[in-house]
């Protein structure tokens, strides 16, 4: 097992190298958690709980997400520092701000509170199937690959 010792974290914390190691290692017995640490530029953390373990066969699209609050993430954005003062910006329209987020996001108004259940069960089944061909494979992901990332 690959433990990484070269990535910042806080005291106590073990880090796992996912690619090389199942997640059923890190989370196994249900409540236990773990945190995901995404993209180590904008540093994305996503707190992660194991609240059932299930053998129905409608089940095998797994894992899936059952709660969440809010739209989530913009890929490089600059993170949730970044993230925090684009939502600030997007609700006084005014700021040069929400000037170049607009432009850069192609929308006028945006709803950062929205939340579809469903919606992200899907991209939990379609988005990491890109980035592997992408990364793995060294596939260049399509337009329609890219708009979907991107939520368009």
């Amino acid at each position: 097992m690959d433990i990484i010792d070269d990535v910042p974290r806080r005291e106590n914390d073990i880090v796992f190298n996912i690619r090389e190691l199942n997640l059923t290692h890190a989370v196994s017995k249900v409540g236990e958690k773990m945190e995901l640490w995404y993209d180590f530029g904008d540093d994305w953390y996503v707190d992660i709980e194991l609240t059932e373990l299930s053998e129905e066969e409608d089940d095998i699209l797994l894992p899936k997400v059952i709660d969440g609050a809010g739209f989530g993430m913009l890929e490089d954005c600059g993170g949730v520092w970044m993230l925090n003062d684009i939502v600030k910006a997007y609700k006084t329209k005014k700021s040069r701000l929400y000037k170049d987020m607009s432009e850069w996001l192609g929308k006028d108004d945006f709803d950062f509170s929205s939340f579809d259940v469903s919606e992200m069960n899907e991209r939990l089944q379609v988005v990491p199937k890109i980035f592997k061909r992408s990364y793995e494979e060294r596939k260049v992901p399509t337009d329609a690959e890219i708009r979907y990332i991107d939520r368009d």
